[in-house]
C-alpha cells in the first residue's frame, strides 16, 4: 500500500501490526499514512501517525474469551462447543465423538445443600477434568460434554467413562 500512496494512487490507509519493543514486549500499534501534497497536487511526503492499541487488543482478547467460556469453571461453553462442533461436521472426513459425562444425583447436591456447593462441585469435577482443555466443551446444569474422552485427566472419571463405552 505504501507504494501506492507515493505513486499518489491513495490518500490514506491504515494498517493494524505488531512491534517488538527494546524490552522484547510486542507492542501493537495502528499506523495512520497519508500522503501530504504540495500546491500542484503532487506528492511531497507522507505523515506516519501511531497509536499504541496494545491495550484494547488485551482488552477485546479477555472479552473474547469471557464471552465463549463459563466464568466459574473457566472451561469453553455453549456456544463455543457448538461453533466447534459445526466445523467438525462441515468437514467430511472428520471423525467426530461426543463424550457426555453425568454428574449423578447433582439435584439434590444443589437441592440439600445449595446452589454454592453445587457451584463448588462444577468446580472441582473442571480441575479434576483438566480445565486447560484444548477441545471444546460444555456445561449445563449437572453435566459436562466434550469432544475427547482423553480430555479428561481423572482417573475416576476416565475410568467410568470406560465402563460407560464397554456397555454401549
Amino acid at each position: 500500500q505504501y507504494r501506492r500512496l507515493i505513486a499518489g494512487e491513495l490518500d490514506s490507509y491504515s494498517v493494524e501490526r505488531a512491534y517488538l519493543s527494546r524490552d522484547g514486549r510486542t507492542v501493537w500499534a495502528n499506523a495512520n499514512v497519508s500522503l501530504v501534497r504540495d500546491k500542484d497536487c503532487k506528492p511531497e511526503y507522507t505523515l506516519v501517525l501511531l497509536e499504541d492499541v496494545s491495550e484494547r487488543r488485551a482488552l477485546q482478547k479477555k472479552l473474547r474469551h469471557k464471552a465463549s467460556h463459563d466464568t466459574m469453571t473457566g472451561l469453553p461453553n455453549r456456544t463455543q462447543f457448538f461453533e466447534a462442533l459445526t466445523s467438525a461436521f462441515a468437514d467430511p472426513t472428520a471423525r467426530v465423538g461426543v463424550c457426555y459425562i453425568d454428574l449423578d444425583r447433582f439435584k439434590v447436591v444443589t437441592d440439600t445443600y445449595g446452589h454454592d456447593m453445587g457451584d463448588k462441585v462444577l468446580a472441582a469435577v473442571a480441575v479434576d477434568c483438566g480445565s486447560a482443555s484444548p477441545s471444546p466443551a460444555d456445561w449445563w446444569p449437572g453435566w459436562v460434554v466434550t469432544s475427547s474422552w482423553s480430555w479428561c485427566r481423572s482417573p475416576r472419571v476416565r475410568a467410568r467413562s470406560s465402563r460407560s463405552r464397554a456397555a454401549c
